[in-house]
This record gives C-alpha cells, sequence and structure tokens, in this order.
C-alpha cells in the first residue's frame, strides 16, 4: 500500500475562470473571485469569512503598510480570532503568506525586497506548478515505459 497522505506537499486550487468587468466593481466581489481562483472557496460554499479576513489583511499590509497580528485582523475584519487563524494558515500553508513572531505578510518576490504581489504570485505559483508538472511527467514516463514492456 502507498502511503499516499506522506507523500503530498502542499495542495493548490488554480481554476480557470471568465474574469467578466462585473468582478472589479467591488472590492468584495474581486475578493470573492480571487478566492474563488485560487481555491480558497469553493464554488458553492456559503460561508464566506475568508473574504472580509483577506480584505482586512490586505488593508493592514498593503495601506498601513505593517504586518498585523491575528486579533488586529479579527478586529479590523469583525471576525472572531479562530476563523481567523483558520484563514491565515490556509495563507500560509499555500506559501503565499508568511509568519513571524505572531506577525503576518505576503511572502515577498525573491528578486526584490519590496512587496509587488503581482509578482510574488506569479513566482509562487508558476515555481511550484513547474516543479508539480516535472514530477507528473516522471510518472507518466515511467508509466508509458513499464505500459511499452507488455
Amino acid at each position: 500500500m502507498i502511503p499516499e497522505r506522506e507523500y503530498i506537499k502542499r495542495r493548490y486550487i488554480i481554476r480557470d475562470m471568465r474574469y467578466p468587468t462585473s468582478v472589479k466593481l467591488t472590492k468584495n466581489s474581486l475578493l470573492r473571485w480571487f478566492c474563488l481562483s485560487i481555491g480558497l472557496l469553493s464554488e458553492d460554499e456559503s460561508r464566506q469569512s475568508v473574504v472580509p479576513i483577506l480584505d482586512a489583511f490586505l488593508h493592514l499590509q498593503l495601506s498601513e503598510r505593517r504586518n498585523p497580528t491575528i486579533p488586529e485582523i479579527a478586529e479590523l475584519a469583525k471576525q472572531p480570532e479562530k476563523a481567523v487563524r483558520y484563514h491565515m494558515n490556509k495563507l500560509v500553508d499555500l506559501g503565499i503568506v508568511e509568519t513571524n513572531s505572531r506577525q503576518y505578510r505576503f511572502v515577498l518576490d525573491e528578486q526584490s525586497d519590496t512587496l509587488d504581489l503581482v509578482e510574488s504570485f506569479k513566482q509562487h505559483f508558476s515555481k511550484n506548478v513547474e516543479k508539480t508538472l516535472k514530477n507528473i511527467e516522471k510518472a507518466v514516463s515511467e508509466i508509458q515505459r513499464q505500459y511499452s514492456q507488455g
């Protein structure tokens, strides 16, 4: 028996979604679209606490330029600390947020020491997807080899 659970380092969900202009009308709809696109929300999920939590985190990181704590995010998002901790841990597990001494911040682009969300996201996802695809390639190659041998 293969211990599958031990093999999984991280799970990525990237949805291929339409990006209609209506998505950009409000921050809430834009954040919801973003959360759906990277798997923080499922398409039929009624709980949406991740949206105000992400909104508060983005405000504290980008507008106030500081690395907030769970209580600070919870207060601004008007969400329980338990929910904030859960969603912030999901962002940390995803690899796009890091924590240091109870403060949270977006992971910076390796080429820069300033926060550029676009480059950080592109670099993070492309690097990890590329590594994953190489492993899948190896597996498919081995499958083909084994089946070709009869």
